[in-house]
């Protein structure tokens, strides 16, 4: 179903628009941006389902250049290091030797659900020992619709 999104503020390349609006298709494909009035006169948009969101703004997502995923299992474990090279000796190393499949896709389900909550739609995954392509992928597809839904395509 078409869907027309409403809200305060929309932004766009020339900045911030007030009472702004996007139209997407039924593919997830955004068809038009802008000031709400220009949007809504569209002719797809007379057939879509509106929602108006209160007190936001509407924002592109956004690009996690450079991630590891398999650290995100280091979270509140290995923060306060004496230096980098304590880091890498006492946190990292021990837990890449500790990775399996199966953990792999734990950590990477977690954090790619943790980035596209956070607005984040692309990710440049970068490979380490314990990257395997195929255990990123599965993950990718595993997880939840309404948590990666960004991320899927």
């Amino acid at each position: 179903m078409t869907e027309l999104y409403r809200a305060d503020w929309i932004l766009l390349s020339t900045g911030f628009v007030p009472d702004g609006a996007l139209l997407v298709d039924e593919a997830g494909r955004v068809v038009a941006a802008g000031p709400a009035e220009e949007v809504a006169a569209r002719p797809e948009a007379a057939r879509a389902r509106e929602l108006r969101l209160e007190d936001a703004a509407l924002v592109p997502g956004t690009v996690s250049a450079h991630s590891h995923c398999f650290q995100v299992f280091l979270r509140g474990w290995a923060d306060h290091p004496r230096n980098f090279a304590d880091w890498v000796q006492r946190y990292l190393y021990p837990l890449v030797e500790r990775m399996d499949d199966d953990s792999l896709e734990a950590a990477a389900l977690l954090c790619f659900a943790s980035m596209a909550r956070a607005g984040i739609t692309t990710v440049g995954e970068f490979p380490t020992c314990t990257t395997r392509r195929e255990t990123i992928a599965r993950a990718k597809a595993n997880c939840p619709d309404s948590w990666c839904a960004p991320l899927a395509a």
